[in-house]
């Protein structure tokens, strides 16, 4: 397996690429390939440190389904109850939003691309995670457009996939808690799960042990960018190691604990992987998203951002999980337009669990163009 991984990635566009498998032993295998910085010659290690991109939410689902079982937040409440404003969509003001809601996509809410392809910023964003949420969703805010910012359904009444939506479930959370996100999770998760390696924001990690973040294009050539942040990081903005990530999905896998460490309830655990508006979309559940193969089940999630590529999974049945990141994200053509990188990863998935995912839909793939999906 790792000559033919070698292989592909050296007549490929990506630089390096880290994979974890967990199986049920709970024994953590982790292998890396390829370049974490081509430059300086630095190779890819399982020590290394990269963007998990949007698999950043299932972390942050788990974070809101924490403060749940400590009775801090309700997930049927209506999320004005914990912030000190309300937060309604403009064409339905008589529909409250709840996090079960943002955390399934069900909440009316749309990314604006273009407001949050502007937020990127080298290093770690200093607007706050509130006062951006703030700005896209009060009338009058600096970013508010009631046009784009939002569905033209509902609430609950339409599946649109949307990453503020969980960075605004993460803000809830932290009003709630009374306690910032990026602390909350360091508390909740990172550290019972020895989870050493992964952080929200670059100031907590060791530079040295970055991953140089890649644009590759269709010629096969790649182009170094700077390390990046944004004020809405809960929804895509976590680093990590696949080792440490692959101990966060076995615990999801395992229903709720690892390595003798319980995070959620086993209830928990099954609630979030049962979704919750079934009619509007039938494979979604809180966070993880549901995938099929020859009968069995796999809930899984990926992720795209500039200069990173991830995924995340784990088959309940066979009890195995994977966790694979690479430090590139789609070739892109001279117009622009993206391709797919998901070619080893789905390669070494296949291996391990026998399927691979099936193509994004099309307003899926129409996203990849920015911002963390």
């Amino acid at each position: 397996m790792d000559l033919l991984v070698r292989d592909k990635l050296a007549r490929s566009a990506i630089p390096g690429l880290s994979v974890a498998v967990v199986g049920g032993n709970g024994r953590v295998v982790e292998r890396a390939f390829g370049w974490a910085d081509l430059e300086q010659h630095i190779p890819m290690t399982p020590a290394t440190l990269q963007c998990c991109a949007s698999v950043s939410k299932v972390i942050t689902t788990v974070a809101v389904l924490r403060a749940w079982e400590m009775g801090a937040a309700c997930l049927d409440t209506p999320i004005d109850v914990y912030l000190d404003r309300v937060i309604r969509h403009p064409m339905h003001p008589e529909a409250p939003i709840t996090l079960r809601m943002l955390l399934s996509h069900a909440a009316g809410l749309a990314d604006n691309m273009s407001v949050l392809r502007s937020l990127y910023v080298d290093g770690d964003s200093s607007l706050a995670l509130g006062e951006f949420m703030d700005g896209y969703l009060r009338p009058g805010g600096a970013w508010y457009d009631p046009d784009a910012n939002f569905a033209s359904a509902a609430p609950g009444q339409v599946f649109r996939y949307c990453s503020v939506g969980l960075a605004l479930a993460a803000h809830v959370v932290e009003k709630a808690c009374a306690t910032p996100f990026d602390a909350l999770c360091r508390k909740e998760i990172f550290e019972p799960l020895s989870m050493t390696s992964t952080a929200w924001h670059l100031r907590d990690l060791d530079p040295d042990r970055l991953a140089t973040p890649y644009r590759a294009r269709r010629s096969g050539s790649v182009h170094p960018i700077a390390q990046y942040g944004y004020p809405d990081y809960p929804d895509g903005q976590l680093r990590s190691t696949a080792g440490d990530l692959a101990r966060f999905v076995a615990m999801c896998m395992e229903g709720g604990a690892f390595d003798g460490v319980r995070i959620l309830r086993r209830e928990t655990i099954e609630c979030m992987l049962q979704p919750p508006f079934p009619l509007l979309c039938a494979d979604q559940g809180l966070g993880w998203q549901r995938w099929s193969r020859s009968g069995a089940t796999v809930w899984g999630h990926d992720g795209i951002d500039w200069g990173a590529s991830a995924r995340a999974c784990f088959e309940p049945q066979a009890r195995v999980a994977f966790v694979a990141l690479a430090n590139a994200a789609w070739p892109v053509d001279d117009t622009g337009r993206p391709g797919s990188l998901d070619e080893l990863q789905a390669m070494i998935q296949a291996e391990f669990l026998g399927f691979e995912r099936p193509d994004a839909d099309a307003e899926s793939q129409a996203r990849q163009g920015g911002g963390p999906l």
